[in-house]
């Protein structure tokens, strides 16, 4: 009985004491996600800052798209990302474009802790709503609401896809352009897209695309030239080892908070039931003429 008491107990401090600590973070000290992919670029005639008439970005070279994200835990307890992402020439494998970005982030949440983008999330978070639009904050992404489209089956793993569509400034990526005072580039129809494995929040595919970014005045739609056009996606040998990660990290979450305290929790049950049935050995009546 006290064993099985014993147990019971330990369950309860191991799923809400010890486990949310340790295993319900977003982003724990160490977590890491790396993608290389296949992308797309394309750039306009010099002479005429346009696109070739009849093109879309599907007709233009492919390039190396490489994205290493992680994270550290700070001196306070949240957890510091650095997000780099670079592409780079097929043939050459020299560096075409990259960007750095650094953020403060909520351990557990997922969310920013201060400043202009506190309360948005860098990912989505764990056990994701399909009822919740998020607001998405990263890289060069600016609180892009991502709202639930469907489910999808992804190499073996069952997902939300949520989805960003809509114009965004994409001013902070294109730094190195030489804008003029009071210009910006924007691109309008861009889309970028999740797929999440619910219970981890953590990011099995994912797909960006931009047709065109644009140089226009602050306020103004009116297209003045283009930058360039650019997307990828995750896809092939890149997916399917994403895919095995996000399963393995899966497993671990689902045996720490649920199948371990589950096992506590029974053989506690079972062992006090046990010992709270009568012993039939202890049960004998004495025979006659005993003292």
């Amino acid at each position: 009985i006290g064993i099985g008491a014993l147990l019971i107990v330990a369950a309860g401090v191991w799923r809400f004491g010890i486990a949310p600590g340790q295993f319900a973070a977003r982003f724990p000290d160490g977590w890491k996600w790396e993608v290389n992919s296949i992308g797309l670029t394309g750039y306009p005639d010099p002479a005429t800052g346009q696109f070739a008439e009849g093109t879309t970005l599907k007709d233009d070279p492919l390039n190396l798209s490489i994205r290493k994200v992680t994270a550290t835990e700070a001196s306070n307890g949240n957890m510091m990302i650095n997000d780099h992402y670079e592409t780079r020439d097929p043939v050459t494998n020299a560096v075409t474009w990259e960007f750095t970005f650094d953020a403060e982030v909520n351990p557990i949440s997922g969310q920013y802790v201060a400043g202009e983008f506190q309360g948005d999330y860098y990912f989505l978070p764990r056990n994701v709503d399909k009822n919740t639009t998020y607001s998405v904050t990263n890289t060069s992404y600016r609180k892009l609401a991502m709202s639930f489209q469907r489910e999808e089956s992804v190499a073996g793993l069952n997902t939300y896809l949520f989805g960003y569509y809509g114009p965004i400034d994409d001013t902070l990526g294109n730094i190195a352009v030489g804008l003029e005072p009071g210009q910006e580039v924007w691109c309008f129809d861009f889309s970028l897209e999740y797929w999440v494995e619910p219970t981890t929040g953590e990011v099995v595919k994912f797909r960006e695309w931009c047709e065109g970014d644009w140089v226009v005045n602050a306020g103004s739609t009116e297209r003045l030239y283009a930058v360039s056009r650019w997307g990828g996606e995750t896809t092939g040998d890149d997916l399917i080892l994403n895919a095995s990660r996000v399963s393995s990290m899966l497993n671990n979450y689902n045996w720490s908070m649920l199948y371990l305290p589950l096992l506590l929790a029974g053989a506690g049950v079972a062992l006090l039931a046990l010992g709270l049935i009568p012993n039939p050995l202890t049960q004998q009546p004495k025979s006659e003429g005993a003292e």
